[in-house]
């Protein structure tokens, strides 16, 4: 026992020794792989495998007087601001080399200023600033932060930290996609890159594309890349007869999805699906622009003008008093109405009916239940508050009339 008791402090205090002193000031950008390939292996490893860490693999938009880019081309030479900033590589600093992406994707649908994925919308989302700081850090920042959380404006240079009021610290938009360090071009082209953020309730595409006869194809196909996925549809643009890949995300209109779809599929075929989609669309909206009783529930919530038809501002008004009132059902009816959009767009049967039209139905009517309950509940309340009142009204009349009829004798006699 004794033996093993000073192996243990042998060990300790050999570690102590050996330990390294973290670097301040400026360091030789050739001594960092050195110095992390014993402090963080595997980062080192992921540079290595990447284009970035090979010679003559570099992207062609990189600057001449970069020969071969190092860590210092990202993060600085100045080890003592890096370890303060976690390392900080703000978007702007990717854009300097790869400049061409960098501008389609600050335009693009992850950025644009009315895009959904929008980091200062985000940051001024009243539903995020009632979640706690866990909620925010776990699930809004870390898919969010893919769009202009790196920003300048957000930047406290002096102390070295975020003033956004966000807790994400370790943020860059570009590798959300990419990955930091190896930057893997073809695994950033993988669905399963877009899955990280677009699954779930919230964003259901990745469920929707599996569910659809693109995804039966891309998981029984053995070369990924003859594949159709997420980049096939949502990346590719039109220019001049050919398709190049752009970051911008983003498809304008019927039109240049229709061109994108013909590639695979006859124009006749596509126009006739899209025609469709447009209906299958109408007819999810009126769902809920139709619904007595979802229309009851809001003009007795008194949240929007009864003329109000814009169902944007309506789904916007519900999830937001829904959060803050904790009212059942409302998140799942907006996760429903969004899933079988999903679903129409990806062709996925199983999305538009099982997890969407039929859900919707379903919590539509237990909000309309939780909304006959809730009046009532506040009849109920009103006669409670009458019958107290009346109460208290009869308790007077029995102290106060008494002593009226004992004085007014007192003066006849």
């Amino acid at each position: 026992m004794v033996k093993i008791i000073i192996s243990i402090f042998c060990l300790f205090f050999l570690k102590l020794a050996s330990a390294e002193t973290a670097p301040a000031g400026n360091v030789n950008p050739k001594e960092c792989i050195d110095c992390h390939s014993r402090l963080t292996p595997q980062i080192v490893k992921e540079f290595k495998s990447g284009a970035m860490g090979k010679f003559f693999r570099q992207s062609k938009n990189i600057p001449k007087e970069i020969k071969e880019p190092d860590c210092a081309d990202c993060h600085g030479s100045d080890h003592t601001t890096i370890t303060k900033s976690h390392g900080r590589v703000p978007d702007e600093t990717c854009g300097s080399c790869h400049m061409n992406e960098y501008q389609q994707h600050s335009n693009g649908g992850h950025t644009r200023e009315n895009a959904g994925t929008s980091w200062e919308k985000l940051m001024n989302s009243n539903d995020y600033l009632l979640l706690p700081a866990e909620i925010r850090n776990g699930s809004c920042e870390s898919c969010h932060a893919v769009s202009g959380a790196t920003d300048r404006k957000y930047w406290d240079e002096k102390n070295n930290e975020y003033t956004d009021g966000g807790s994400l610290f370790l943020r860059n938009g570009c590798d959300s996609c990419h990955l930091r360090h190896s930057f893997n071009t073809e695994r950033a082209r993988k669905p399963a890159a877009c899955m990280q953020c677009h699954s779930g309730g919230h964003s259901s595409d990745y469920e929707a594309y599996i569910l659809s006869p693109h995804g039966e194809i891309s998981l029984n196909n053995t070369n990924e890349s003859d594949a159709p996925g997420c980049i096939t549809c949502h990346m590719l643009k039109p220019a001049d007869s050919k398709y190049t890949i752009s970051h911008n995300m983003s498809i304008n209109g019927d039109a240049e999805f229709i061109s994108l779809c013909s590639r695979c599929h006859e124009t006749s075929f596509v126009e006739r699906n899209y025609s469709e989609i447009n209906s299958y669309i109408k007819y999810i909206d009126n769902l809920l622009l139709t619904n007595r009783e979802f229309n009851e529930f809001l003009s007795s919530t008194g949240w929007l003008d009864k003329k109000e038809k814009n169902l944007k501002s309506i789904l916007w008004a519900v999830q937001i008093k829904g959060f803050i009132y904790q009212i059942p059902n409302t998140t799942e009816i907006i996760s429903a109405y969004n899933t079988a959009r999903t679903g129409i767009f990806h062709h996925s049967n199983p999305k538009i009916y099982r997890d969407g039209v039929d859900k919707l139905h379903n919590n539509l009517n237990s909000l309309a239940d939780w909304n006959k309950t809730e009046k009532s509940l506040s009849r109920l309340n009103f006669y409670v508050k009458v019958a107290f009142l009346m109460g208290l009204a009869a308790i007077f009349l029995i102290i106060i009339i008494p002593k009226r009829k004992r004085s007014r004798s007192s003066i006849e006699l």
